[in-house]
């Protein structure tokens, strides 16, 4: 029998509340829903930064997926409507944020990896982002909080 070495399938997410307790600088695959996608102007580096803000089937819990080009790398993503369900591959867990109010952010940033597929080819992924679109009306009131808490920044 021939041994593999590097055999090990790296799980999709489609809940945000399995990240609360895990380990920091973890590389995940997130099926979510697009909630909004915030664009700060270039600050004095001279990097443009980009908040892709999204919910998943976790009620009142969002995450925000942070990109930052540098002087050194530009890191560009496709900004998918608000509304999509999508994919997101390579991204970096950073943070569990508990908030005192009645929402938590969990906090992801995008490397030169990150990947937004709305429609992944991958057969596996494929069936994580429908399951998702199917229970899709049942995170209406967490995607209605999500934006009202952006509308009041």
């Amino acid at each position: 029998a021939q041994e593999q070495l590097f055999a090990f399938e790296r799980r999709t997410y489609s809940s945000l509340d399995q990240f609360e307790g895990s380990m920091a600088n973890t590389m995940v695959d997130i099926c979510c829903i697009i909630i909004d996608v915030v664009r700060l102007p270039a600050t004095a580096t001279g990097s443009d930064f980009t908040t892709i803000v999204f919910c998943t089937s976790t009620k009142n819990v969002f995450g925000s997926l942070e990109i930052q080009s540098t002087p050194f790398l530009e890191i560009s993503l496709p900004s998918p409507p608000s509304g999509t369900t999508t994919l997101i591959q390579n991204i970096v867990y950073k943070g569990f944020d508990r908030s005192s109010g009645a929402h938590n952010v969990v906090r992801f940033t995008a490397n030169e990896y990150t990947c937004v597929l709305q429609r992944p080819s991958n057969v596996k992924f494929a069936k994580d982002v429908t399951a998702l679109e199917n229970i899709k009306n049942s995170t209406q009131p967490t995607l209605e909080i999500g934006r009202a808490l952006l509308s009041e920044t």
